[in-house]
This record gives C-alpha cells, structure tokens and sequence, in this order.
C-alpha cells in the first residue's frame, strides 16, 4: 500500500535549539566512543561524521584528527551526504533532517512532521533528492528540501542512490527497490533470492554492486544491465557487510561487521580480504583522493587509509574493548579493566590512559581491579585467574585460582581481607591480601551466577547474582544466608551505605531497597526503560547512580526512592560506577567506554533572564552557567495590573538539560500579544518536582497602529487551523469586525468574527472537519479596511 502527502519544512537554527552538552565527558576513546555511521568529505582537507547520539565530528585535515561538536540531540544521526562543498544534509531517528548551507559551520533542522527513524540521503543536485528509513518510507523533494513527498511501502530502507533524474535504487531488507521515473513509482528489481541489502553503488551506467547479508552472512550482488537484472558473485559465510564504496571504477571496498574489509581491483570481479585488527564493525567509507581514504564504525572508530587502501591505521584513540571495572586509589591514580586482558593506568585523573595487558595465552577478560597502594594491585577475571602487581601497574604475575570458575567482583574490606564472587556460585575469601584463596561456602546452587558483592565491614557483607538472588553474611563469609528479595530477576549490582541502607539492580530495570539490612526489600518505580541496570553506588545516604545498557545513568537524592535520568551523552551498554569522592565518578563500558564527571553536585545557575518586545511579540532569553537535573523551564506571564496578587498563567515550557557545567542559552517566543504591561518569570523545574523562580522582568506592548491579517497557521490544515489578526486603535470608538470564510466559488461557508472589537491581537480557530477538502479563503473587514487571504484544507 502506498501513501502520499505533502510535508511543510519548519526551519530551526541548531546552534539555538542543541547548545547544550551533558555533564559527562570522554575520557577512552577519543574524541569520543559513540558509534559513528556514516562520513563525508568536501574536499580534501574538511569532512564530518556522525553518528548515535547526536554525535557530530569535524576534520580539518584530512582525518588524521577530529574535533568532537557539540551533538545535535540524543538522537541517533544515521547518514550524511554533501551535495557540493557548501550544502550537507544529515538524517537520524525521528524524522530528525539537518541541512548546512555554508559546508558544516552552522545545520538547519527540517521539521518533517514524522517520527519514523531515517536511515539515509542522497541529493542529484541542490534540489532533487531522497531520503530513506524504516517502515519503507521514502521522502522526496525537488527543492532543496523546504518541502517533502512521502511514500510508505513494506520494509526497512536501509539506502538510497540517485544515478540520474529518473533512475535510483534503494537496498532494504528483502531486497532493492527501483524507480525508473524520478520517484513517482517504485518497483523490487530482479533477484536470484530475498536478501537484506544495506547498500548499492554504480561504477558505471550499467555495473553496479549490491551488499547485505545479515550478522553472520554476507552477500554481494552485480548488475550489468544498469540494474534491471542482479546476480550473486560472492557469499560471506562469517559475516555480513554493511557499506560498499569505490575509489575509482576499477578499486572497491565492502565493509563489514567485526572488522570484515574486502577489497578489489578489478572492478568488482574478484575481492579480497584486508586484515583488520579489531572487532569494530566497519560501517561506511569514503575516498576523498586518490590515494587518502577514512572508514568509520562502532565504538567511535575511525581508520585512515594513505596508500589507496592497502593498508588502515586508526586515528582514534584508545583501546576500543569492553572495560568492566576501575578503581581510583585518590584523584589521580587509577587503573580500569577489560576484556582480552585489557588493563589501563592513569595518573592524571584520566586525562591520559596508558594500557597493560595481562600477557596470557588465553587472553583473559580482567573483570575488577583493587588498588592497595600506588605500587601494589590485585586483579581477578575469567577462568578464575588472579593477576598482581607491585610495581604500580607497570607488570603483572598472573596465577589460577582455585578453580577454572570465572570471579566477576573484588572487595577487599581491609589491607589484607578481601572477597571474590563469580560464576557457579563461587565465593572465595583471602585473608593475606590475595597470596592465598580459601572458598566460602555460600550454600546455594552450583548454577547461581554471582555478579556483584559489598562489605560494609570484615563480618557483613552481601552478594547478588542471577535468579534473584542476595546472600548475607554476619561472620565474615563463615556463612550465608540466602535473602529474600522478592524477585526471580537477575541482580547485577548492589551497594549499602551502612548495615541497614542498601540498593540493588538488575536486569528490565529493576531497583530494590532495603532500609533494614536485607530482611525486606522494595521494589521501586524508575523510569521505565526496557534496559538493565548494572551498578549502583552510594555517593551519600542520600545521594546514589545508577549504570546500565543503552548508556542509562540515573541519579536519586532521596536514599534511593526517586530516581532521574541524566545525559550522559552515549548510548554505549555502562557496566560499573566508580566513585571517587562526592563530585566526581568515573563509568566503564563497552566499546572501551570511560566517562567522567567532576560536578555531580553542581545546582542550576541562572545568569540572566531578559526580555525584549518586537510589535506584539515578546522574546525572552535567559543563559545557564551550570545545571543538575533540571528538567525545564515553566514560562510564566500575568499582567501589571494584577501583579498584587498571584495571577500568573504559563504559557509554554523549555526542556533543559538535565546535569552540565556548560554555559547554555535558551530563549522563548510569546506572540500576538494584545497591548498592555506584562510581566514574566521562569519557574525551573527538577525532575524530582521541586522548583525555584526566576526573577521578574517587564515589559509593555503599545497599541497596534494599522490593520493586519495574516496568513492561517497551518497551512495546508487538517482539520482546523488558526487565523490571527491585528485590530489597531481608532479613538474612543470601537471598530465592527467581521471574518468570514468562503469556498472557492464565493459561496460563504462561515461567519468566525461579526462583533465590535477594541485595538488588540486577536486569534481565531476555524474548524473545517465538516467540510470536503478544496481552496478556501477568508476576508477580514473592519471600517474601510478589507483583506482576502487562501487556505487549503487537505484531508
């Protein structure tokens, strides 16, 4: 089934609108570690890239280094595309379009009106172009984007490819679709199967190339009767391939998931594997030159190539895997831990990260760290091993444990006494600071996985693992009693501020609370997310975070009972919290993610707050110096006359930015106001509720001095619209106004205003659900004065 309608482009300046950046900041990798899905080129010198997020990046030379801007919104940006060294446009989740008009410096947003996610475009030229997304949407414009066609089919479109005014192509996930007419109809081209297709290009008007495949399944397809024909010339069988670009019409490349690169030479005939030491998936490329080539992909990876593709080197930052665990001995020294014995060191607070590995052959993941001294450290991770050292990081001695069972968590609750908890419900305790390891009988299953553990002191304790489960210990591990906690839930966190206080969770974003040491617990309402919790720490008995998937990271001031969600400027999976003092935490987590954050306590700072009056519209700006946890801003007005009482009305809302130490503007518009001296105020509102004012400004709007009718907004509307229009002032006498709408034959359809009406701003609502789609005008008449203005109403 197939639909049509017309979307009217709303213009928003970004610089305005997304000026504000989270409170969190990059710290591995860099620039930073979002996964970035698409890049472009103006030039030799100048490109971007974006990604999830609302991540932005910017080169100047060449992508040996990216700045990292300020993102645009937590929407995911999925494509980019230049139309010439000037015009770019950027499409993400939402209906999100972003277009520059001077290569990069500031973007425009294009209001779509819809909220299916967009997954690319593509321009012919500054005016013809498509855009791609889910549910087989395809939008086309013919003016540079002020306006919009829709077209919905059945699948997902992952890509879109113009070759000339009438013919373009559009991988989705059964196949490729293909227009032989500019847009006007599409149709499935011929293929051998049904595969998932994620992109298509041409090296000439009749070769072209196709490539998809799913995770674990690659296909590439060739044409060479311009399209109308396809056939399979190679089958991946270890992975599938997301992007496919060339470098001329003889050299090609097809990136893939974890890392897969294919290469030819010839055209497309035969392709070749490049070695590539990661696990990133590659997702789009681009040759700017003949020789100088970026590709980009998860975890903020970007690889530049200088000799034509024969070989990639990374020029981003960091180690890119999973890091599961840090432990900071003061502000400066740390270490992190991670997969494929992955250790970092920082002495610095994190400004530079420099990497250890644990040299084993079986390349274990290192899952928690403690830190004794700045020479002295104890590390545990899969298979049971146990890693040391006594030169500050520098070398690790490693042994087995005392099984082959993988430990998930390290407490130590003295210099010598320390406890470790893994799979298979292991529980193992040493009382010499890790020289020897003795098991503690946790008496329960075998089966239990056991993820996390806290100590407040040597005798009480707690653990949580999977089904559930929370152990307690009063003896120092001699024995455990198994809790009831009211769930079947996996657990992966738990920390207690004393005895009594404690927090733990898990998985579908449950939140448990226990305020009696563990007899009971309560399960509380976050925010409803569909993602797991994976860490949770006290700060102080009343302030505690939370980490999980989806870069989720929630803040509660109240003990745990209330919980608001903060920016923290990725979607990366978060796997453990580490908190240094009562301002700054450090998270861990996929993709070689560490945030940091050195204001957790840092209140709204209002600057200013001025108003300006323009005719009958009055604009109000205000600056932030620091936020935490604000959710808005309420716009309040009342007039002079009553500022005696509390008379005050809202009249719109400004979201905040949750937690930032950033400087950020906001500003409001309140229009078509009548004559008269108002007064304004911002009420700012945390997510907890609790609010504080602003102070008062005024302002006095004066009479209007000539007749005014403008155009209907919206405009086409369905089914009502809002007609607004300016009565000036004529003395002492009132004015007889009459507004009547009219079909497109002159027939009257409605009279909305036959009344006197003093000199004011005055707004209408004209209800068309009864009447049949067409032209109508409407007529304002008031004295000598007369105006007609058209509206059409689309149904």
């Amino acid at each position: 089934m197939k639909k049509f309608y017309l979307v009217i482009i709303t213009l928003l300046l970004i610089s305005e609108i997304f000026a504000q950046s989270p409170a969190w900041f990059w710290q591995n990798p860099l620039p930073q570690g979002n996964q970035l899905n698409s890049v472009a080129f103006i030039g030799q010198n100048n490109g971007f890239a974006v990604g999830n997020y609302g991540t932005l990046l910017k080169t100047t030379n060449g992508g040996s280094n990216w700045e990292f801007l300020q993102p645009f919104r937590p929407k995911n940006l999925n494509s980019l595309f230049f139309v010439n060294a000037n015009v770019g446009y950027a499409v993400g989740d939402s209906g999100l379009i972003v277009k520059t008009t001077n290569g990069g410096n500031s973007w425009i947003s294009q209001n779509t009106g819809i909220d299916t996610t967009l997954t690319d475009i593509y321009f012919l030229n500054e005016n013809f172009g498509f855009a791609v997304g889910y549910w087989g949407l395809v939008l086309k414009t013919t003016n540079g984007g002020l306006s919009w066609s829709s077209q919905s089919f059945y699948y997902n479109n992952n890509r879109v490819l113009i070759l000339d005014s009438n013919n373009a192509f559009i991988p989705h996930d059964f196949g490729m679709f293909r227009t032989t007419n500019g847009g006007v109809n599409w149709f499935s081209v011929n293929l051998s199967q049904n595969i998932t297709l994620r992109d298509v290009k041409f090296i000439s008007n009749q070769v072209g190339y196709a490539v998809g495949g799913y995770l674990t399944q690659g296909h590439i397809i060739k044409t060479t009767d311009g399209g109308n024909n396809w056939t399979n010339i190679m089958n991946n069988n270890q992975w599938g391939f997301t992007g496919l670009f060339f470098k001329d019409s003889s050299t090609g490349f097809a990136t893939g998931y974890s890392g897969t690169l294919l290469k030819t030479t010839d055209g497309g005939n035969n392709w070749t594997n490049i070695s590539f030491d990661t696990y990133n998936d590659l997702l789009k490329g681009t040759f700017f030159d003949s020789v100088n080539g970026i590709i980009v992909g998860s975890g903020g990876a970007i690889y530049k190539t200088t000799n034509g593709g024969d070989s990639w080197n990374k020029v981003t930052y960091g180690t890119d895997q999973f890091l599961f665990s840090s432990y900071f001995l003061n502000n400066s020294f740390g270490m992190a831990t991670g997969g494929q014995g992955v250790i970092l060191k920082t002495t610095n607070g994190g400004i530079n990260w420099v990497e250890k590995n644990v040299n084993l052959i079986s390349n274990p993941s290192i899952t928690d760290i403690h830190i004794f001294d700045n020479n002295n450290a104890l590390a545990v991770g899969s298979f049971g091993f146990i890693h040391k050292t006594t030169d500050g990081g520098e070398t690790w001695n490693s042994f087995s444990g005392l099984n082959a069972n993988d430990l998930w968590r390290l407490k130590f609750v003295s210099d010598t006494i320390g406890f470790a908890v893994g799979s298979w419900g292991t529980i193992i305790k040493t009382t010499n600071s890790g020289i020897s390891w003795n098991f503690s009988n946790s008496g329960i299953s075998n089966s239990i996985l056991l993820f996390d553990c806290d100590f407040n002191d040597q005798n009480t304790g707690f653990i949580c693992g999977s089904g559930g489960t929370i152990l307690k210990t009063s003896d120092g591990g001699l024995n455990w009693v198994n809790l009831n906690s009211g769930t079947t839930t996996w657990l992966r966190g738990i920390d207690f501020w004393d005895d009594n206080l404690g927090l733990a969770v898990g998985d579908n974003y449950l939140i448990l609370r226990t305020t009696n040491g563990g007899v009971s617990w309560d399960s509380l309402s976050a925010i409803q997310l569909a993602y797991n919790y994976n860490s949770v720490k006290f700060v102080t008995p009343q302030y505690a975070i939370i980490v999980g998937d989806e870069g989720k990271i929630l803040i509660s001031s109240d003990g745990g009972i209330n919980w608001q969600e903060q920016i923290s400027g990725t979607d990366n999976a978060l796997f453990r919290v580490t908190v240094v003092d009562t301002a700054t935490y450090y998270v861990v987590g996929e993709k070689g993610t560490i945030l940091k954050t050195i204001n957790a306590g840092v209140p709204v700072e209002l600057k200013n707050f001025n108003a300006n009056v323009n005719g009958n519209s009055v604009f109000l700006e205000w600056t932030t110096a620091t936020e935490l946890n604000n959710s808005g801003f309420q716009i309040q007005r009342r007039e002079k006359k009553n500022e005696l009482g509390d008379n005050w009305i809202s009249i719109g809302f400004v979201k905040g930015n949750g937690t930032t130490t950033e400087r950020n503007r906001y500003t409001f518009v309140d229009k078509r106001i009548s004559s008269g001296k108002y007064q304004y105020r911002l009420k700012q509102i945390d997510f907890d509720g609790s609010f504080e004012y602003s102070n008062i400004v005024d302002i006095e709007i004066t009479s209007p001095d000539k007749f005014l009718l403008e155009q209907n907004y919206p405009n086409p509307f369905n089914p009502s619209t809002k007609i607004t229009f300016v009565i000036p002032n004529v003395g002492s006498r009132l004015a007889l106004t009459i507004l009547k709408v009219y079909d497109i034959l002159g027939n009257e359809v409605t009279t909305l205003v036959n009344e006197e009406k003093p000199a004011g701003v005055y707004e209408v609502e004209f209800d068309a659900s009864q009447l049949s789609s067409g032209i109508y005008f409407y007529r304002l008449s008031s004295g000598s004065f007369s105006e007609t203005k058209k509206m059409i109403l689309i149904k």
